[in-house]
């Protein structure tokens, strides 16, 4: 569903991706998944990139 790119390198390298494994539940329950390459592990990127998912989710819904 998405992808990590790192864009504090000049070439935005693609470190990871992250997406919804299904859609949510009839209690609005979802799961998420995400992957980031080692060299770029324990960094950040996959919580960022998760709560922007997340934001994205939550207030698409209302508008």
């Amino acid at each position: 569903m998405g992808c990590l790119a790192n864009d504090s390198y000049a070439d935005s390298t693609l470190i990871g991706d992250l997406g919804f494994i299904d859609k949510p539940d009839q209690t609005g329950t979802g799961e998420m998944g995400y992957e980031v390459l080692s060299a770029y592990s324990q960094q950040g990127f996959a919580f960022e990139a998760a709560e922007a998912l997340v934001y994205i989710c939550l207030y698409s819904a209302i508008t």
